[in-house]
C-alpha cells in the first residue's frame, strides 16, 4: 500500500500542480471508492484529500484534512477512513493526533489522540497501530488498539434482504427490535437453495458488535425439478476424472440455461419441468463435445453424467504398442521397431481408422501412424507404402504442401 500511495500523492501533485516530489499519501478503499489523504513534498506537507470512484473512472476533491499530515497510520473501518500519527506543521512535528473522515457526512471528526506519537508505521482494521518510528529510521516496537472499529472492508447490499428500521438511537439498558423482510421474488434469486449474508451495525460505541448472521431458505416450486450430473474425461494414459470448467448447454422451447461444472466436474440446476424435453450439449476445449436429451420429472432429481473424449487420438497410441515390436539393433548400432509378423489385422484397422479420421479434418492419428511406420517398417513394403500415404495426407490436410512433397518421395530407409 505504500508504494501504492506514493504514486497516488505524485498524480495529486500533477493535479495541483505545485508538488514535484511527493512523500507518502495515506490511501484506503471504503465501498468500492479509493481515498487518498494528506502528503508532503519534503518541504511542505498538505491537507488536501480526494476520492477516486471507479465506477465513473474520475477523481473527486474531499474536505480538507484539519491538520496537514503524512506518514501517518490509515484504514478503512466501520464506513470511514482513520488516520492516526504521523508528521504535521510542515514536517516539523511528530503527532499523536487522529481524525475520520465519514462519507455519509462528508465531513472529518476529530479520534481520540494514540499513546505514541510516530509515523510510517503499520495498521491495521481494529484500529491497530504496530510499529513506526520517532525519526532518523528508529524504529520501535509498540502497539496499541483503538478498539470499536472492528468492522473491516466494504459489503454489498443483499437485494434480497431488508430491515424495517435503519437507524436507532439506544440509551444504556435499552434494546429495540428490528424487523428483517426476506423476499425471494427478485431478480438475483434464480435458484432454490439457502442464501446466507450478515447484518453489519455501525456504530458510534467502545465495543464491538459482531455481525448477525442471516440466512433464506428457497424450496423450489411445485412444477420444477433437479437435473445434475458430473462430466469425466480420460486423458491419454490416465485415470477418469472430473472436468473442471465444462460448459453445459441446456435448451428447451421456453428457455436456456449455461452452466459451467465445478472443480469436480458436477453440475446442478432447478429448472420447470414444463420445459420438456431439454436438450443438452457439453463442451470443453480439447475435449469432443458430447449432447444427449433429458426429461426433468417434478419434484425429483434427473442425472446425466457425461463421459469425455480428448480430441488427440488416444486410441492408436494404445494400439501402436501392438504394431511395434522390441526395439532391435541394426547392423549399425541403432535401434529399430520392428512389426510382429501377426500385427497385419491390427496394422490395417489402424490404417483404415486414420485415414477416416483425416477425411473428417482430423489428421492427428495419421500424422502419429504415419511416423510411427515410417521408423517401425525397416524395409518392410507394406508398411513403408502405408508411411507414405499417410504422412501425405497428414500434411496435405494440415497445409503443408512441401512437407507433402517430401513425404510423397522419400525413399526407403536403410
Amino acid at each position: 500500500m505504500r508504494d501504492r500511495a506514493r504514486t497516488i500523492a505524485v498524480c495529486l501533485a500533477a493535479a495541483i500542480g505545485a508538488l514535484t516530489v511527493a512523500l507518502p499519501a495515506q490511501a484506503d478503499a471504503l465501498d468500492g471508492a479509493l481515498y487518498c489523504a494528506g502528503g508532503s513534498t519534503g518541504g511542505a506537507s498538505t491537507v488536501k484529500a480526494y476520492t477516486f470512484d471507479p465506477r465513473v473512472g474520475a477523481w473527486s476533491a474531499l474536505p480538507d484534512l484539519p491538520f496537514d499530515l503524512w506518514g501517518m497510520a490509515a484504514v478503512g473501518a466501520n464506513g470511514k477512513l482513520l488516520l492516526s500519527g504521523g508528521v504535521t506543521a510542515n514536517n516539523t512535528t511528530l503527532t499523536n493526533m487522529g481524525t475520520a473522515f465519514d462519507p455519509s457526512t462528508d465531513s472529518w471528526t476529530e479520534l481520540p489522540n494514540s499513546n505514541y506519537a510516530v509515523y510510517r508505521g503499520g495498521s491495521a482494521c481494529g484500529f491497530y497501530k504496530i510499529g513506526g518510528s520517532t525519526g532518523s529510521f528508529n524504529p520501535v516496537r509498540n502497539t496499541e488498539l483503538l478498539p470499536g472499529y472492528g468492522q473491516c472492508g466494504s459489503a454489498a447490499d443483499v437485494t434480497w434482504l431488508s430491515e424495517g428500521t435503519t437507524d436507532v438511537t439506544l440509551a444504556p439498558g435499552q434494546s429495540t427490535d428490528i424487523t428483517l423482510t426476506l423476499d425471494a421474488s427478485g431478480a438475483a434469486i434464480t435458484q432454490p437453495g439457502t442464501f446466507a449474508a450478515a447484518l453489519k451495525v455501525i456504530h458510534d460505541t467502545p465495543y464491538t458488535i459482531t455481525p448477525l448472521p442471516v440466512a433464506m431458505v428457497v424450496k423450489p416450486p411445485s412444477t420444477w425439478g433437479k437435473i445434475t450430473g458430473t462430466v469425466t474425461g480420460t486423458v491419454c494414459g490416465g485415470t477418469p476424472a472430473g472436468i473442471k470448467g465444462a460448459t453445459v448447454q441446456l435448451d428447451s422451447w421456453a428457455q436456456s440455461f449455461t452452466l459451467k461444472t465445478d472443480t469436480a466436474g458436477r453440475y446442478a440446476l432447478w429448472v420447470d419441468a414444463r420445459n420438456n424435453p431439454i436438450d443438452m450439449i457439453v463442451a470443453k476445449d480439447g475435449w469432443t463435445p458430447q449432447g444427449t436429451k433429458a426429461k426433468v420429472v417434478k419434484g425429483q432429481t434427473t442425472t446425466k453424467d457425461f463421459t469425455l473424449k480428448p480430441d488427440s487420438p488416444c486410441a492408436y497410441r494404445r494400439r501402436r504398442r501392438q504394431l511395434c515390436g522390441v526395439p532391435t539393433p541394426d547392423s549399425q548400432g541403432r535401434a529399430r521397431r520392428r512389426l510382429a509378423p501377426t500385427d497385419g489385422t491390427v496394422l490395417g484397422a489402424s490404417v483404415r481408422e486414420a485415414r477416416r479420421c483425416c477425411a473428417v479434418g482430423d489428421p492427428d492419428e495419421a500424422l502419429i501412424l504415419g511416423r510411427d511406420l515410417c521408423w517401425a517398417s525397416v524395409g518392410d513394403p507394406e508398411c513403408e507404402v502405408y508411411a507414405n500415404e499417410l504422412l501425405v495426407m497428414a500434411y496435405q490436410a494440415l497445409g503443408r504442401p512441401t512437407l507433402a512433397g517430401i513425404a510423397g518421395t522419400r525413399p526407403p530407409l536403410p
